[in-house]
């Protein structure tokens, strides 16, 4: 073999180093990056869970807040309507003379009256309010009054 020839090969290893080297080098580098992304973003993803939905207080109708005080006329107020709506529970009831019953789809009260005895009737009706201590009609709201 000639000293050029054999230069030319000497030539060719060198190469076959660098390029192997090279290669290498990116190899390292590109497993480094890949392993720096993975590490650096570990920490701010979020983790796949549901976030709870928020849950709606319940209204509480029958509640006073502390603050609100009462005059006279809305605590007889309050205290005529429970009483009229009390009656609710005992409808529909059927006397001699009259008949009430509630229309709950309405929110009515029906009251009906015997044709034959309009004053006995009334006088029946007044008594079965004063029994369930609803002292007036006024206190009933949405009383419609029927006669048979």
């Amino acid at each position: 073999m000639s000293a050029v020839g054999i230069m030319s090969m000497q030539l060719k290893n060198n190469m076959k180093k660098v390029v192997f080297f090279f290669i290498s080098f990116l190899v390292i580098l590109l497993a480094f990056f890949i392993f720096y992304k993975t590490v650096a973003f570990r920490g701010t993803t979020k983790p796949l869970m549901p976030t709870p939905t928020p849950v709606a207080q319940p209204i509480l109708y029958n509640s006073v807040p502390n603050n609100y005080s009462w005059s006279v006329d809305s605590k007889e107020r309050a205290r005529q309507k429970f009483m009229a709506t009390k009656l609710i529970n005992k409808l529909p009831y059927v006397g001699v003379l009259f008949s009430l019953s509630f229309d709950v789809d309405n929110d009515v009260f029906n009251l009906v009256l015997s044709k034959s005895n309009i004053g006995g009737a009334n006088g029946e009706f007044d008594l079965f309010l004063k029994n369930n201590k609803v002292d007036s009609r006024s206190w009933i709201e949405n009383l419609t009054v029927a006669y048979k």
